[in-house]
């Protein structure tokens, strides 16, 4: 099942009424929501503060920061980090305009076994386009009462902490849009991941860094990226439910 929202606007990305509908499908269907890093946290990233604002919760098609290495372009040499806004949903170079709007719903997750070898991630993966995705916690849908009830899942120790990605640069003329897609890995071993999505599918996680190997992940082969993409042990995690509040009714205006 695939979602095809075209002729959105350009402010939120949905028409009336669908963020709600999207943010309910998702919630039953697939891990696409997290809580970002706040600005004046990113020291644990080695970024002093995030130069911009953001949403306290990403979806597809939000933008969200993303640190990964400032390159220069003329010699690819590394030249410390940065802190960037990025599209959650990766968009490829080769998009077409008319394009983006669909694939920057539909490409947020990629499989880290096969990530090399996909249209719309290779190239970001071949050209070792690595990014740490700072992030206070994700979400994920528990089926265990029989309908999908949205869990956090955040540190036991209440840290940020990093989830790995790969980001992609669009340009065509004066627009310009950077874009990222979450990595992740089988999970049906899992002692705590196994217990989302619904009985029968595969699960799957995100791609947690170890805070000692974020340069090792931004720097990383193709080889030695693919070999880090492991589940993150489940004693350093925690997990509760976190349904999200009902949308607010529109009240009729005031009579004076």
């Amino acid at each position: 099942m695939i979602w095809l929202f075209c002729g959105m606007r350009r402010d939120s990305g949905f028409r009336a009424g669908e963020e709600q509908e999207y943010q309910e499908w998702h919630n039953r269907w697939m891990c696409t929501n997290f809580v970002p890093t706040a600005r004046d946290l990113m020291l644990i990233f080695g970024i002093e503060r995030a130069p911009f604002d953001f949403k306290e919760e990403a979806y597809p098609g939000y933008d969200a920061p993303i640190v990964r290495n400032i390159v220069r372009r003329s010699d690819d040499v590394s030249a410390g980090r940065e802190c960037v806004p990025a599209r959650f949903g990766l968009i490829p170079y080769w998009a077409k305009p008319e394009d983006i709007a669909r694939l920057g719903k539909v490409a947020y997750n990629s499989r880290s076994e096969t990530a090399g070898q996909k249209p719309m991630f290779k190239t970001a993966w071949k050209r070792r386009q690595f990014c740490l995705i700072p992030v206070d916690a994700f979400y994920e849908p528990n089926w265990e009462s029989g309908k999908a009830v949205r869990w956090k899942i955040w540190m036991k120790d209440e840290s940020p902490f990093a989830l790995a990605g790969i980001w992609e640069h669009w340009r065509r003329g004066d627009e310009v849009i950077e874009s990222f897609t979450m990595l992740t890995v089988n999970a049906d071993d899992h002692a705590l991941m196994r217990r989302f999505h619904r009985t029968g599918d595969e699960k799957r996680m995100p791609v947690i860094i170890n805070p000692e190997d974020y340069d090792r992940w931004l720097n990383a082969s193709t080889e030695e990226a693919f070999r880090m993409c492991q589940q993150f042990p489940a004693e350093l995690l925690q997990a509760a439910p976190a349904p999200k509040a009902p949308a607010r009714p529109k009240l009729p205006p005031a009579v004076a």
